[in-house]
């Protein structure tokens, strides 16, 4: 009688949630007791993506099951010890690792899956600080595994499931402590490589256009922090081959030509358009107590070129570094976000790929001459990457576009400031 008294609206909702406890209570995924909690299985297919790649032939006919195979494997595990090769507190970390887990995780089996390789250290970052582990986070978790598309239920566990799976708890606390003090960053393998890319120094003035939630930004910083190889011709190289490269007195303002200037103490300007996600970004990046940051809220297209200086004079803002890691579809974190498999249309790429060009165009504004420019996304699709980029350079009237186009000569774009 009292929910009937309820407006409609409240009133089904109401009864929705009641009928969801009453079957959790009664069994299922959502029961008290359950073993794994996972969800219904996500229906890992989708007829109109193979279409549209298979199409580009993206991928070797012979390799293209291969390929659908693994987009369909759930995602491991990746993280980095933070810091520098050459900090001993992240080598000392690294040491304990291996000893007090790594070294203990040699044997590991997983209920319903089986043997599970322990962890590895990815081979083409330096020092084994970054490091691999092929299981999903749920498993890492302790969650067991996925039940199958029957929904039959796995195998009773033996002892040696037991005892890996203290193993996994005991390495999943490690790991979530380490993260919260800062020691350890949760990332993944194909984020690490963007920044890597970008090959900061020491005195670099570095803009991560769109940063959030700031794993690369944290990564951009712990090379601005490394030790300094030498001091002073690797710190004037960013500047060489313009009048950008004279140095300001406090870093920011300065040169013989109105420029940007800071030869000595290098910086990121970490920028988001989103204001929640800019909140994430300072929880993320602050856990390194770094100096060198500062974060801002703004539409990386509409960056400004141009800020006052001392005594009303206007300097042009210029960094060696800029990392447009541009919004996108996504469709290459299909082992991730499942989900996507469901949503994933032709479409997507149409409505972000002038976002991204604007966005680029706005990086390669902000580009000191001689500098280094890395623009990437986490989507496959050539309307969102060699598109956007063949489009930027025939703006900028470059060689490569021309040469691209069998020499015919792109108009020239005139300079935004």
């Amino acid at each position: 009688q009292r929910l009937r008294q309820m407006p409609k609206a409240n009133w089904k909702k109401r009864k929705r949630n009641e009928e969801g406890k009453s079957e959790a209570k009664s069994g299922g995924y959502g029961a008290e007791g359950a073993d794994d909690g996972y969800p219904p299985p996500h229906v890992l297919e989708n007829a109109e993506f193979e279409k549209y790649y298979r199409g580009l032939g993206i991928m070797p006919e012979g390799e293209w099951d291969a390929f659908i195979s693994m987009l369909r494997a759930p995602l491991g595990v990746s993280f980095r010890i933070t810091g520098h090769p050459d900090d001993p507190t992240a080598l000392a970390l690294r040491d304990f690792m291996e000893a007090e887990h790594v070294s203990r995780m040699t044997e590991l089996t997983v209920p319903g899956i089986g043997a599970v390789p322990a962890p590895s250290p990815i081979a083409w970052l330096p020092a084994r600080l970054s490091w691999r582990f092929d299981v999903s986070r749920a498993i890492l978790r302790g969650k067991g595994a996925r039940r199958g598309a029957e929904g039959e239920e796995p195998p009773p566990p033996t002892e040696a499931d037991l005892a890996s799976k203290a193993r996994l708890a005991a390495f999943h606390e490690f790991l979530t402590t380490e993260v919260d003090l800062g020691n350890m960053c949760r990332q993944e393998e194909v984020s690490m490589v963007p920044p890597e890319l970008l090959r900061v120094e020491p005195g670099h003035r570095v803009l991560d256009m769109c940063a959030a939630p700031g794993s690369k930004t944290q990564q951009i910083l712990e090379h601005l922090m490394a030790p300094m190889k030498a001091s002073g011709a690797a710190l004037a190289a960013p500047g060489a081959g313009g009048a950008a490269g004279a140095a300001g007195g406090n870093g920011v303002a300065g040169g013989a030509a109105g420029e940007c200037s800071s030869a000595e103490g290098g910086y990121v300007i970490a920028n988001d358009a989103d204001y929640k996600r800019c909140h994430l970004l300072v929880h993320q990046a602050k856990r390194l107590n770094s100096p060198r940051l500062i974060v801002t809220n703004h539409e990386a297209q509409m960056l400004p070129t141009r800020m006052p200086g001392a005594g009303g004079a206007t300097v042009r803002l210029r960094f060696e570094r800029v990392l447009c890691d541009v919004p996108c579809t996504g469709d290459g974190t299909l082992r991730k976000a499942p989900d996507l498999w469901r949503r994933w249309t032709e479409r997507l790429a149409w409505g972000v790929h002038r976002l991204q060009l604007g966005i680029l165009l706005r990086g390669l504004d902000l580009l000191l001459p001689g500098g280094r420019l890395v623009y990437s996304t986490c989507s496959m699709n050539p309307i969102e990457d060699e598109a956007v980029v063949a489009a930027a350079l025939a703006q900028y009237n470059s060689p490569a576009a021309a040469a691209a186009a069998g020499g015919a000569q792109a108009p020239r774009r005139r300079a935004r400031v």
